[in-house]
């Protein structure tokens, strides 16, 4: 017989998680609440983001409450085995884990810990966890790939300014192109070349001004951005 993750390329990660309830219980019930409970862990994550972002208790339940009774989420909480919740769960923690290093960045109050983990530098273990979130995520939800982009921009902007971020921000739009990753939204390839050469052009010229401005910053970068993507892609290797 096969023996294998699934072929075709399509983001299982979560979906395997549902299908725990047939292949254990034979209950759909069990897979429905399966993909119910990363809502709830949505909440929890939301009021966590507020108080980070320095809302009062109230907001932060407020903004949960709003959340809970969007429509959307009702239906995926009550009828229906969707992705969405859980994909969702997994991208806001990722943003948990940027707030945690830029929250340690700022009071530069680092305990002392002997674990794995405390040989390197705090933002660099950050990115790290914030790639493999995201590379979790991925595997759950293609469009996950706005995260990466959006979290690639952010190192480069925190560490060389934004002519950094700029170009990576092109390049990325270039690389979406050139590695066929349109793919993935039945995206039609007309003007091939236009969309990658101009957006690559653009992006070069940028991190020229950028190097020219902070050298050392751009390699600093790039070594967090290595970092954040072998996390990410080991995470989505198995795919």
């Amino acid at each position: 017989g096969y023996h294998g993750l699934t072929q075709g390329g399509d983001a299982y990660n979560w979906s395997i998680m549902m299908s725990l309830g047939m292949i254990m219980y034979k209950s759909s019930l069990i897979s429905i609440l399966i993909s119910v409970v990363p809502g709830i862990l949505c909440l929890l994550a939301i009021y966590k983001i507020g108080l980070m972002l320095k809302l009062n208790r109230n907001w932060s339940i407020f903004s949960c409450a709003v959340f809970y009774s969007l429509p959307n989420t009702i239906w995926q909480s009550k009828n229906d085995e969707k992705i969405d919740l859980a994909f969702l769960f997994i991208t806001l923690c990722s943003l948990i884990a940027f707030l945690s290093m830029q929250a340690i960045a700022s009071t530069q109050k680092i305990k002392e810990t002997k674990t794995f983990l405390s040989r390197f530098a705090p933002d660099t273990t950050m990115w790290a966890i914030c790639g493999v979130l995201i590379g979790f995520a991925f595997g759950i939800k293609y469009i996950s790939m706005l995260s990466l982009f959006a979290f690639l921009s952010i190192i480069f902007y925190n560490y060389s300014g934004k002519y950094g971020a700029i170009a990576i921000f092109f390049i990325n739009f270039a690389l979406i192109f050139l590695l066929d990753l349109t793919k993935f939204a039945a995206f039609e390839k007309e003007l091939f070349l236009l969309r990658f050469l101009v957006p690559l052009s653009l992006g070069l010229i940028a991190l020229f001004f950028a190097i020219r401005k902070n050298k050392n910053g751009i390699l600093q970068a790039t070594q967090k951005a290595l970092i954040f993507g072998m996390a990410f892609g080991i995470t989505f290797l198995p795919w």
